[in-house]
């Protein structure tokens, strides 16, 4: 922008986009967009028991003071064959339980994205 401004100099737009630029760069660094989306994310966790793990991992470091607040995935037995036809072992899975559980596995069961 500041050569632009050399170039063709200064009018009251410029000036206002470029003070408006720098209030944009000022509340973005305030309100912390990753901290706040995964604040909001946990809470929609807490009423419906669904979050997008993925997502939240993409996020900035910033949003894992947020995601503390999740509860820790529950260990469960799983059977797991080891070859078609074979016998099968048990292995520890971690499994995420919300207060919707039994609905989500129901849906998954279903095959229904929940």
């Amino acid at each position: 922008m500041s050569l632009y401004e050399r170039q063709y100099g200064y009018t009251r737009l410029r000036v206002t986009v470029l003070w408006l630029g720098v209030v944009f760069v000022l509340l973005v660094g305030a309100i912390d967009p990753d901290a706040y989306v995964a604040r909001k994310n946990v809470e929609r966790f807490e009423d419906t028991g669904r979050i997008d793990v993925s997502y939240l991992g993409s996020l900035a470091v910033d949003a894992v003071s947020a995601l503390d607040r999740l509860p820790e995935p529950e260990p469960v037995l799983r059977p797991v064959r080891t070859r078609p036809g074979g016998h099968g072992r048990l292995e520890v899975a971690r499994v995420q339980r919300g207060p919707q559980s039994r609905e989500a596995a129901a849906g998954r069961a279903s095959g229904r994205l929940v």
